[in-house]
């Protein structure tokens, strides 16, 4: 939430850091509440629970442990890393990921369900 306005006010170097303990936290916290990270685009992460990729991912407390992680990163962030503002948004039931495969650098990920 309001990425570009805060990058205004400042330096490179201290964005550079800041984006580094956001990402440090999230990927701690990914890990935490046994989600898997499906990719990040800018400044989105793309997470999900449920799919069974790892230890601890159960479809029976998928939810919970996502409403959970939401709590935390925004606390985490929001206390810890410049008081950094987070949106969530979550969806339930089934996921299909796709990657269109293109010209560009990285392929553009099509997620329906």
């Amino acid at each position: 939430v309001d990425f570009t306005k805060s990058c205004m006010t400042l330096s490179s170097v201290e964005v550079a850091v800041w984006m580094t303990s956001v990402h440090t936290a999230i990927e701690s916290l990914i890990l935490k509440h046994s989600l898997r990270k499906i990719e990040t685009r800018g400044d989105c992460y793309i997470v999900v629970a449920g799919c069974g990729a790892m230890e601890g991912d159960l479809s029976s407390t998928q939810m919970i442990r996502m409403l959970r992680f939401a709590k935390d990163v925004a606390q985490d962030l929001y206390l810890k890393r410049n008081k950094t503002k987070v949106r969530f948004g979550i969806a339930t039931g089934t996921v299909t990921i796709t990657y269109i495969a293109t010209h560009q650098f990285a392929p553009t990920m099509v997620a329906t369900g």
